[in-house]
Parts: structure tokens; C-alpha cells; sequence
């Protein structure tokens, strides 16, 4: 049995993946000069994987409760047939902020069975800055129409995934302590001041190279009157569609 790695990112939301998954895409071939792999789980035959493998052109997935083992058992079987043929070779990396939100302990403990030597890496962001990010994130999406202070009282904030002792405590007695990697998304705490540098460094990639395709992506944000009048917006559009109105939005 080989001793490569197998590297679960699992977010959280909010915390730069967006940007990290990108730069894995664009710089996979470089990365394999390193030992390190990030695959594409779809081979091209079933559309499970094709879906998985749409949010980031990679293996971004999307992960859904009853995706993971429930009821599709056979293809998600096939997407383990090919991380662990990459493991033969180079350590992998699989990266899905949903993992830390939905199904944990089902991805998990079926990746530990499946192979022995996984470590996790997980980026945590205060709660009060998640939460302001995610409120902004809702509001731009056209999904929250609450002011911030009916937002924080709310089911949506009082979820499990923020309880952060709980969920590490959850991750390592499924993998091991020795194996679970928490890191601070605070700009002044990451390596680099950003999450892929940071990650570089956590995996023992120089950084610094003029190698890497850097690319832009940005997950721009609404703040002050701009995110109030989008919120304004969202609650004449709701106030519409409850009448059966059929008012078309113009962004």
C-alpha cells in the first residue's frame, strides 16, 4: 500500500475557496511537478460526476446529503475508483466547501474507508464575519430580503456548522487529530495574506514562483446603501411573487 496523501479540503463557506479552487484547476499540470494531483472526477461516461465536477470546472462539487451514499452508492464508488488510481502515483487533493456544511461525517468516514492516509485541511472565519459575509452573499443572490438584525435571529444563522468545537471535535475522531489541519481565515494570520498562498505553504509548495497562473476571480460585495437597496429590491420582488405578481427583476 503507497503513503501518499489524500488531501480533503472541506471549506468552509466564505473563507477564499472560490479563488483556491480556481488556482488549482488553472495550475494542475504544475502541480503535479510537485507530487501533487487534482483531479477531474468524471470520466466522461456518468453524468453524477459531470455534475460534482460542474461549480469549479474541477472537483469543486457541490456536496448534497443524499449525493454522497444514499441511493447513488454505484457512482460514487466510480468517483473513488479514479482518486484512487491518482493515489497510486501523487498525492491528490479534493476540495468541497459543502463538505463542512452537509454530510461530514458520511464523506468521511466512507473516504476513511476507502483509503487510509487522509489528513483535512479546514479554513475557519469568525462567526460574526461569516455571517455578515453570508447575509451580504443572500442579499446579492436575490434570496434574503430580511434586514441584518431579522437575518442573524434567524434559523439560517442558528445552524450547526458554526459551532466550530463541535464540528473539529466530530472530524477528528473520524481521522485523527494528528491529521486535521484548522487555519484562521484572518488576512494578517494566512501565509501570503490570501488562502491559496497559505495552502501552497500548508502542502509544502513554494509559493512565490513565477510559474503559477494566478487568475481573477472575485466574488464582489455589496456594503452600505448598495446592499440596502438590493435588500429593498429583494423585498418588492417577494412582495410581488406572494400576490402572483409577475415582475421581472433588471440587474
Amino acid at each position: 500500500m503507497n503513503n501518499n496523501t489524500l488531501l480533503i479540503h472541506v471549506g468552509m463557506a466564505k473563507t477564499g475557496t472560490t479563488a483556491l479552487q480556481s488556482f488549482l484547476v488553472n495550475n494542475r499540470c504544475k502541480l503535479e511537478k510537485y507530487g501533487w494531483c487534482y483531479p477531474i472526477l468524471n470520466d466522461g461516461k456518468h453524468g453524477y460526476w459531470e455534475q460534482w465536477e460542474a461549480e469549479r470546472l474541477g472537483n469543486g462539487y457541490k456536496i448534497y446529503d443524499a449525493w454522497i451514499i444514499n441511493g447513488i452508492r454505484s457512482e460514487w464508488d466510480r468517483g473513488w475508483e479514479i482518486i484512487l488510481k491518482h493515489l497510486n502515483n501523487k498525492n491528490v487533493i479534493v476540495s468541497a466547501e459543502d463538505i463542512y456544511k452537509c454530510g461530514t461525517d458520511k464523506f468521511l468516514t466512507d473516504a476513511k474507508e476507502k483509503y487510509g492516509n487522509i489528513k483535512v485541511i479546514v479554513y475557519l472565519r469568525r462567526q460574526d464575519r461569516v455571517t455578515e459575509s453570508r447575509y451580504n452573499q443572500r442579499v446579492k443572490g436575490s434570496i434574503e430580503y430580511k434586514t441584518f438584525e431579522e437575518f442573524i435571529s434567524s434559523d439560517v444563522v442558528a445552524e450547526d456548522f458554526l459551532k466550530y468545537a463541535l464540528k473539529l471535535d466530530s472530524i477528528s475522531q473520524i481521522i485523527g487529530r494528528e491529521n486535521l489541519i484548522v487555519r484562521i481565515y484572518e488576512k494578517q494570520q494566512l501565509i501570503g495574506n490570501n488562502t491559496v498562498t497559505d495552502f501552497l505553504s500548508v502542502i509544502g509548495i513554494p509559493s512565490d514562483q513565477d510559474e503559477w497562473e494566478r487568475g481573477q476571480v472575485n466574488n464582489f460585495s455589496l456594503d452600505g446603501n448598495y446592499l440596502e437597496i438590493d435588500r429593498l429590491l429583494n423585498s418588492v420582488i417577494n412582495v410581488n411573487t406572494l400576490m402572483g405578481g409577475g415582475m421581472m427583476r433588471l440587474v
